[in-house]
């Protein structure tokens, strides 16, 4: 995902619903693991921020989302789709702000072969960048963490989209659009019909074929 800067204070907006689609009621939702790493041990508040704003996003397509800290001692568990995310940085609003980036990615999702890996990149550094450019310093401080929280979890939730319809393409959409424009940051992205479609078909059909659904 690469992003644009601005030069506006993002608003922290509630949180908005979306109509989930139906499922049948015999069918469990999909289960995803996502294996979080990080190069610097985040804060409890951030983490609890984080999966609050990732599973915001992710409720209308209903799947069951288990968050675990890879560990070399352990072995995830046994899910429908699996995703490695590797924190890079300090995850925090304001650390490394200052320092010089030239890349515009703020996380990335490998590819091999033409074939998306389940293994994804966030560089909480330029994120923190982001925020520290866009922020309007007469404004309450208090409204960084969160607001910090909100940026990262839309950049996991783009690449997450990428893992688990297993596809590189983007659409105009809120949460597979790239690069960011400056009005996306001011809201809660919702997942469009058809992707909370084929959120719901993870691991009933081929990754192909719910990756053709996301993008009609």
């Amino acid at each position: 995902m690469t992003f644009r800067k601005f030069a506006f204070l993002l608003p922290l907006l509630a949180a908005l619903g979306l109509p989930a689609a139906p499922v049948s009621p015999d069918l469990a939702p999909p289960t995803v693991g996502v294996l979080l790493k990080f190069e610097h041990k985040p804060s409890p508040g951030f983490l609890k921020l984080l999966q609050s704003e990732v599973g915001a996003i992710f409720r209308p397509s209903r799947l069951d989302l288990r968050w675990e800290m890879l560990r070399p001692d352990r072995s995830p568990g046994v899910y429908n789709r699996l995703a490695v995310v590797e924190m890079r940085g300090t995850c925090a609003p304001g650390a490394n702000s200052s320092s010089s980036q030239t890349s515009t990615r703020l996380g990335w999702t490998n590819v091999a072969d033409g074939e998306v890996q389940p293994y994804i990149t966030i560089d909480c550094d330029h994120i923190a960048q982001v925020l520290a450019s866009t922020w309007n310093h007469s404004a309450s401080r208090h409204l960084a963490p969160p607001l910090y929280a909100r940026l990262t979890a839309r950049v996991m939730v783009h690449e997450l989209i990428h893992v688990l319809l297993r596809t590189s393409a983007h659409h105009d959409s809120d949460c597979a659009r790239s690069p960011l424009r400056s009005l996306d940051l001011g809201f809660q992205p919702r997942l469009s019909g058809p992707e909370v479609t084929a959120l719901q078909r993870i691991g009933r059909e081929p990754g192909t074929a719910i990756a053709r659904a996301a993008a009609r």
